[in-house]
């Protein structure tokens, strides 16, 4: 859908929407949420979720469906001779979280407390507020992750 003023054009893969709602309540609802959020797409359905992501809905389903095909193990070598385990989102997966990443995820507040994967952020800086405190906890999970078959 794209949305100009208070004009909402809606596309193949809103029909569904609309056809539940009619015209005139489905831009209403577009338009109030945009009102709120105007930075952030309008997601109602799988058939929208699709059509921002540039997919069809079948191959969003088969995405869904079989996750763990989306997903290859690999190994990283680490400091103590023992290997950390990835798993590496397949190139079609990718394609698929970037738009989710960039135009929604981002969009979100992130905790002043959480340091991991932010612009500009490092490690050293993670430690920081840490520094000369009386007590400091450190430990390592193993498998925090663990297997996702589980």
């Amino acid at each position: 859908m794209k949305i100009e003023g208070s004009c909402v054009t809606f596309e193949p893969c809103d029909a569904a929407f609309v056809k539940k709602f009619g015209p005139s309540e489905a831009a209403n609802m577009v338009l109030d949420y945009h009102s709120v959020h105007p930075n952030m797409p309008f997601l109602y359905d799988a058939e929208q979720l699709a059509g921002f992501l540039g997919i069809s809905c079948g191959e969003l389903n088969h995405i869904v469906n079989h996750i763990q095909k989306e997903y290859k193990k690999a190994f990283l070598p680490k400091k103590d001779g023992t290997y950390r385990s990835l798993y590496i989102p397949s190139i079609r997966l990718q394609f698929c979280l970037g738009p989710i990443k960039d135009r929604i995820l981002s969009q979100l507040p992130v905790s002043k407390f959480a340091t991991a994967y932010q612009k500009g952020s490092s490690t050293r800086k993670n430690a920081e507020p840490h520094i000369g405190k009386k007590n400091l906890l450190k430990l390592d999970i193993t498998d925090f992750f663990g297997n996702g078959n589980k």
